[in-house]
């Protein structure tokens, strides 16, 4: 988490902090950031520009592979690894250009190929990776527990599957939904796609309970 944390504080910049980054890259001539880049092809100039969200440059140079490669940069922009690099060349009618780009979102997915690749798994090997995604490292789990943790997500899978898990009030009973939400959040920021919008239309405290009746969770209370 403290390697998260300082790569973070030294790679990602707020708006406000642009003049400062630019700075940074002209003084050490070159510098990596986590950011949102976008590429525009402009017409007059019969060229490509990419731009960052935070680093308030609409005119970096950038090489054909990267938009070659990632079709997003041209279609709403990816999030990024980003190396950008300080041209001293005079006759360059730019400051800056994109040296490295590493995509932290899908830029794109093979269908195809992910279903070549899931035919090889086992039964267990599903098991870990679905509980590995859920926040729990299996290797610390028996095998009654890990069934245990499967059975609570039947009501995502199954329509009208009645699940009930007693427990008193503040015993996290629902923590493992609002661990399949947080999964949901996290894969729309990789991949820029939309989650349902009547789950983001439900309060923040109620969409785990959406997630297991496809609407607003409506508790009774007992006093």
């Amino acid at each position: 988490m403290e390697a998260v944390l300082a790569t973070l504080q030294d790679n990602y910049v707020r708006p406000d902090e642009s003049n400062a980054a630019q700075s940074r890259v002209a003084l050490k001539g070159r510098h990596k950031f986590i950011d949102k880049v976008h590429v525009r092809y402009v017409e007059k100039e019969k060229r490509h520009w990419a731009s960052l969200e935070n680093f308030a440059s609409q005119r970096i140079a950038i090489g054909e592979k990267y938009y070659r490669d990632n079709d997003r940069l041209l279609e709403g922009g990816i999030w990024a690894e980003v190396t950008i690099a300080h041209s001293d060349m005079d006759a360059d009618d730019y400051a800056f250009y994109v040296e490295d780009l590493r995509p932290i979102q899908l830029s794109r997915f093979d269908f195809c190929t992910y279903v070549e690749a899931r035919a090889v798994f086992s039964r267990d090997e599903w098991i870990d990776a679905v509980l590995r995604s859920l926040g729990l490292e299996p290797s610390k789990l028996t095998a009654r527990l890990k069934f245990h943790f499967i059975a609570r997500l039947a009501p995502l899978v199954e329509a009208n599957f009645n699940f009930i898990e007693l427990g008193p009030r503040g015993h996290r009973k629902i923590v493992l939904l609002q661990r399949v939400l947080a999964l949901l959040d996290s894969a729309q920021r990789r991949t820029g796609d939309q989650v349902d919008p009547l789950l983001q239309q439900c309060p923040p405290q109620d969409r785990a309970g959406w997630l297991l009746g496809h609407g607003c969770l409506r508790r009774s209370r007992r006093h």
